[in-house]
């Protein structure tokens, strides 16, 4: 009975008469002020309106963080191992096509031969709705939504400047009296990005060195031991290039892959030796490099006329442990 918030004439007591002991109440004449608890405030948060209401302050305020994590709001979670938000259960975030609409079709048949559908939390569930009260299909926008291509940056492949570069978007507005509408300036910004090699490229000399059972070959890429070749297929018509009365056939067909070749193998006769360098310049010319000089007696400076050098150092019978090193760079290589 000591509780009973009214007095005997069925007034309201105030708070400190009988639930707390030493209350001292301060700007109890004041005006109300939002999150106060008011009359007024507590009704307006327990209407249906104000859920709607809260989703349009934080789409307003956070727009970018509210599109993103509350479109589902279980497809997000606080990662603590990599202290980042990630898609649950996963080490990575989420893509575009990882997000679902409510009501889309899941694939499976439930026993009376209809479609299941999934439940999906967040505000895609206004969308879906709202497309589902407009008579269009949930799936079909899904699919559309996973299969947005919108990139805030685009890669230049190279380097330019404001001066050089105009940026053409497409008429936002039926009433534009032009089809197209530069973006200004001042909206764009241009930086220089370093990444990371596609591919490393390596060009090495060739070490031959005579053996008693052929002709070892050796590089000088300490990292990557070994030559990279496109290897000769041996079709029809192959060109023939004569070395003193030795004939050499240089093949212009080739296989569709990459072969190692590590340092240190023994190639066994001199044909070989001569396909060896002709296949390597093949990997060397498909990866961009340049053989367009001239040796010192006017033939062209590639693998083809090292190959000739090759041929001539043999016949001359050099020694077992005897090394000729073939490189076509003199001054430059491109």
């Amino acid at each position: 009975m000591s509780i009973i918030p009214v007095d005997e004439q069925g007034q309201l007591r105030s708070p400190a008469e009988f639930l707390v002991q030493d209350a001292f109440s301060t700007n109890v004449s004041d005006d109300w002020a939002f999150s106060d608890g008011s009359p007024g405030e507590t009704a307006w948060r327990r209407s249906s309106e104000y859920p709607y209401v809260v989703q349009i302050l934080a789409a307003t305020i956070k727009a970018a963080k509210y599109g993103t994590l509350m479109f589902d709001t279980n497809l997000f979670e606080k990662n603590a191992q990599y202290d980042q938000i990630l898609q649950k259960f996963k080490s990575y975030r989420p893509g575009i096509v990882d997000f679902e609409l409510h009501g889309q079709a899941t694939g499976a048949e439930e026993d009376n031969d209809t479609h299941s559908h999934k439940e999906v939390e967040g505000y895609n569930q206004f969308i879906s709705e709202y497309l589902r009260y407009n008579g269009f299909s949930v799936d079909d926008a899904i699919n559309r939504i996973n299969n947005l291509e919108l990139n805030l940056c685009y890669g230049m492949a190279g380097f330019t400047d404001k001066q050089y570069l105009k940026v053409v978007a497409e008429s936002v507005t039926p009433s534009s009296q032009s089809e197209n509408i530069f973006i200004p300036d001042e909206d764009l910004n241009i930086y220089t990005k370093k990444s990371l090699p596609l591919e490393r490229v390596v060009y090495s000399g060739v070490q031959i060195i005579q053996r008693a059972d052929g002709y070892e070959i050796q590089g000088y890429d300490i990292k990557n031991p070994f030559f990279k070749i496109i290897p000769s297929s041996e079709g029809t018509d192959p060109a023939r290039v004569s070395v003193g009365e030795t004939v050499y056939l240089e093949y212009k067909d080739f296989e569709n892959r990459i072969v190692n070749i590590p340092y240190g193998t023994i190639i066994t006769n001199r044909q070989q030796v001569f396909d060896f360098l002709v296949s390597y310049q093949r990997y060397l010319l498909s990866r961009g490099f340049v053989f367009d000089g001239t040796t010192g007696v006017g033939e062209k400076n590639d693998f083809i006329s090292a190959g000739k050098e090759f041929a001539f150092w043999t016949d001359q019978k050099w020694p077992l442990g005897s090394v000729i090193v073939i490189s076509l760079i003199v001054i430059r290589l491109h």
